[in-house]
């Protein structure tokens, strides 16, 4: 089995790095809905993914900026979101009370050719990480707050 083939035995670095990958390729594809579209119009998409101990769900807000011909500019408001689930990492004893909350949002711009697979992404991300202990006796208490923000980019080489 690989590093990979197992998302709870990875170092949290290299989990953090693959999500930041996962990032990037959900950003390659602006899914338009079946129904025909022009400029305005906007569309939801919500998934729900499990990770290690979570249960992610994200819900992306898109608007069809503008169309001109064959290109077109895609403007998306993404929140994600994962509740309280327990904090296991190789570093955190298994009986510490340690638990995990995940929150993020972000805005992208797509910048869309509709007659080939040309693709120009740029936006920010922010996530925030709360880790806190559930146990209201332990001295002191165990609180992190870790925020991560990013700004990905993506251009597709097709002319």
């Amino acid at each position: 089995m690989g590093l990979a083939d197992d998302p709870a035995t990875m170092p949290s670095d290299a989990t953090e790095i693959l999500q930041l990958l996962q990032q990037l390729l959900e950003l390659s594809v602006v899914p338009f809905p079946d129904e025909p579209i022009g400029a305005g119009a906007r569309w939801e998409e919500v998934s729900i993914a499990a990770e290690r101990d979570f249960t992610i769900s994200t819900t992306t807000l898109f608007t069809l900026k503008e169309l001109r011909g064959d290109q077109g500019v895609v403007l998306a408001e993404m929140k994600r979101s994962a509740p309280r689930a327990p904090y296991n990492e190789p570093r955190v004893q298994p009986d510490s009370g340690m638990g995990i909350e995940l929150e993020a949002s972000g805005s992208f711009t797509f910048e869309v050719k509709l007659d080939r697979p040309k693709l120009k992404v740029s936006g920010e991300n922010t996530m925030i990480a709360r880790i806190e202990s559930t146990d209201p006796t332990a001295k002191p208490a165990r609180k992190i707050t870790q925020i991560m923000k990013t700004r990905p980019s993506l251009d597709t080489p097709a002319r």
